[in-house]
C-alpha cells in the first residue's frame, strides 16, 4: 500500500512540475506568434493564426493538468444549504450554456426536502461540466434532473445524441480519454474531474446510454439528512 501511495504522489508531483515547466515556453511562443500575426504577409498571418490555435490548446492542456492536481487534493466543505435556490442557480447556468450552443434545456425537479448538507461549489462545477459535455453531443435537447437519493442529491444530465460507444462507456471518466480523434480540442478531463469531485463528496459518477441518447448521473452524499 505504501508503495502504491508513493507512486500516486510521485505522479501528482510529476504532473505539477510538467505543467509548471510548460508555462514559460508557451508564453514565449505566444509572444512571438502575436508578432507574426501583425506581418504584412497574408500567408504568414494565416500560419500564425493556426499556430495560435494550437498554442491555446496547449495552454488549456496545462491548465487542465493543474486543475487535476488541485481537484485530487480538494475536500468538500459541507454547509446546510437551501436546495431550491441551488437548483434554480444550476438551471440558470445550464440554460446559458445550452442557449449559447443552440440546444433546448428541460428541467425535471423532484426535490421535496428543503435543505441538505452539501458542498455547492462541488455540485456547481460538476453540473457545468456535465452540461458542457452534453451540448457537444446533443442533437437538439438536453435534460437536467434533480432528485433525492439515499440521503443525498442526485443530479442527472441527459442528451438526445448518439450515446456512448462501448469503449467510452468503460473509459469516459478516465483522465485524457476523449473517444474522439487526436485532434480534439478537449482533453478528456471533464468527466474525470466530475468523478473526482463526486467521490470526494462520498458519491459517485454513473455513465450509461438510454433509448434516446446518453445519461450521466452525479450523486453527492450528505453527511446529515
Amino acid at each position: 500500500f505504501s508503495k502504491m501511495w508513493r507512486q500516486v504522489e510521485e505522479r501528482k508531483a510529476l504532473n505539477a512540475a510538467f505543467a509548471h515547466d510548460l508555462r514559460t515556453p508557451l508564453t514565449v511562443l505566444k509572444g512571438y506568434n502575436e508578432m507574426l500575426q501583425t506581418s504584412d504577409n497574408s500567408q504568414t498571418r494565416e500560419t500564425a493564426a493556426t499556430m495560435g490555435k494550437h498554442i491555446s490548446r496547449m495552454e488549456n492542456y496545462v491548465s487542465s493538468m493543474s486543475n487535476i492536481r488541485r481537484m485530487e487534493d480538494t475536500q468538500p466543505e459541507y454547509k446546510l444549504i437551501d436546495l431550491q435556490p441551488l437548483v434554480s442557480s444550476l438551471y440558470d447556468s445550464a440554460k446559458i450554456i445550452c442557449t449559447k450552443n443552440g440546444k433546448e434545456l428541460i428541467l425535471q425537479n423532484d426535490i421535496s426536502v428543503l435543505q441538505l448538507s452539501l458542498d455547492s461549489a462541488f455540485i456547481s462545477q460538476v453540473c457545468n461540466n456535465l452540461i458542457s459535455n452534453a451540448v457537444r453531443y446533443a442533437r437538439t435537447l438536453v435534460t437536467i434532473s434533480f432528485t433525492l437519493h439515499d440521503n443525498g442529491l442526485l443530479l442527472s444530465v441527459s442528451d438526445d445524441g448518439n450515446g456512448f460507444d462501448k469503449d467510452s462507456l468503460q473509459k469516459a471518466a478516465n483522465p485524457y480519454f476523449t473517444g474522439e480523434s487526436n485532434h480534439s480540442e478537449h482533453f478528456g478531463l471533464g468527466l474525470y474531474i466530475c468523478k473526482l469531485l463526486c467521490e470526494h463528496h462520498n458519491g459517485y459518477l454513473q455513465i450509461r446510454n438510454t433509448v434516446n441518447g446518453a445519461n450521466v448521473s452525479a450523486y453527492f452524499k450528505s453527511p446529515t439528512l
